[in-house]
């Protein structure tokens, strides 16, 4: 994947937490239909929809991202800070930032900053489909370095976003 381009990495963000009046559309938004607004920004920077953006991480996913194209470094305690505290002003910090990313960037956006931090990394704990009991090749099963313990069962499957489908709704058989 090439790097952005210079236009967009100014290393900080370029509309404020505060700056809600700068652009009604977002601010209204981002207060009236907050999940829908979410749900917009999760989109924008993933390539995807979602119907699961009342999670309030997912607003640490759209910021990272943001960071990332704007060549930051990372405070996972500020942009969590920020979505505790007001949500609304975070969300449409996001909201007017992508704006601002989608007019000033010359390369394609959906080339660049799509899938860049939706991944959680997994802990390799030793397990595989062939002594976990799940089938990463149906599309539902865990994946083969899921980040859980021997005697531990996933009931749902983050990568995928839903719920693991087991033989009988059975995990254990």
């Amino acid at each position: 994947m090439m790097p952005f381009t210079e236009e967009c990495r100014t290393g900080e963000f370029e509309a404020s937490l505060c700056g809600c009046c700068s652009d009604c559309e977002s601010c209204c938004y981002a207060y009236c239909c907050y999940n829908a607004a979410k749900a917009t920004a999760w989109a924008e920077v993933r390539g995807e929809s979602t119907r699961c953006c009342h999670c309030w991480n997912y607003g640490l996913f759209i910021k990272a991202n943001i960071r990332h194209i704007r060549g930051m470094e990372e405070s996972l305690c500020c942009d969590c800070c920020a979505y505790m505290c007001c949500p609304c002003c975070a969300l449409s910090q996001d909201l007017r930032e992508l704006k601002k990313i989608k007019a000033t960037c010359k390369q394609t956006w959906s080339q660049q900053s799509r899938g860049n931090f939706s991944t959680p990394q997994f802990r390799d704990h030793g397990m595989d489909s062939s002594n976990s009991g799940f089938s990463s090749n149906s599309g539902y099963g865990a994946p083969s370095n899921f980040a859980y313990g021997r005697n531990e069962v996933p009931m749902h499957d983050i990568t995928l976003n839903k719920p693991l489908i087991y033989p009988n709704n059975n995990p254990y058989a």
